[in-house]
């Protein structure tokens, strides 16, 4: 596996993405956000059947978020929807050309349309286009299930946000906590901008 980008600032990151998730080491005391606070928006594990639902496959709004999370470098939840694909479909080699070389990895046509789109609503709304809509209309997806893929993009993004604010992936000194005390690590982040 290959190592991931930087994160800014103090934010190390494991040393790579994986199909595994890893340990979660909550800054504040709590869990990662659970399936009863997040909703039933993007499916993962189980519900990932690849059974059409909202105009797009199931699947497919999973990989539009792991697509959002390995973009926005959110280690545990691109780990979970990687596996959800992965377990899913079968295309373990894909979720991990993905999790290994990032946004632009070849994943075939019709799932580097989507990945290509999930990465440039994740970057900004503003940089998905028409020739984004053109592309996806291209490889089957209709409007209806571009819509439900857009809306699986921002769901991602705010739970990226939102986990990346409560916690970080835990491990083997490979974490963004370097094996120091959180309150240690807070102030560190806090001034090293």
């Amino acid at each position: 596996m290959t190592a991931a980008p930087p994160l800014p600032h103090c934010l190390d990151g494991p040393a790579a993405f994986a199909l595994e998730a890893p340990a979660w080491l909550g800054w504040l005391e709590c869990a990662p956000p659970s399936r009863e606070l997040l909703g039933e928006g993007v499916p993962s594990g189980s519900d990932a059947a690849c059974s059409r639902e909202d105009g797009v496959r199931r699947v497919e709004q999973a990989l539009c978020a792991a697509v959002a999370s390995r973009f926005n470098g959110c280690f545990f939840c691109a780990s979970v929807h990687a596996r959800t694909v992965s377990q899913a479909c079968g295309r373990t080699g894909d979720m991990q050309r993905l999790l290994d070389q990032g946004t632009a990895a070849d994943l075939g046509p019709r799932w580097n349309a989507i990945a290509a789109a999930s990465a440039a609503l994740s970057a900004t709304p503003s940089q998905f286009g028409a020739g984004h809509v053109r592309e996806l209309r291209r490889v089957g997806l209709d409007d209806d299930a571009i819509a439900a893929m857009i809306n699986a993009v921002a769901l991602c993004n705010g739970v990226n946000r939102l986990t990346l604010s409560l916690g970080e992936p835990a491990g083997s000194g490979t974490g963004r906590d370097g094996g120091r005390p959180a309150a240690n690590r807070n102030a560190e982040c806090q001034t090293s901008s």
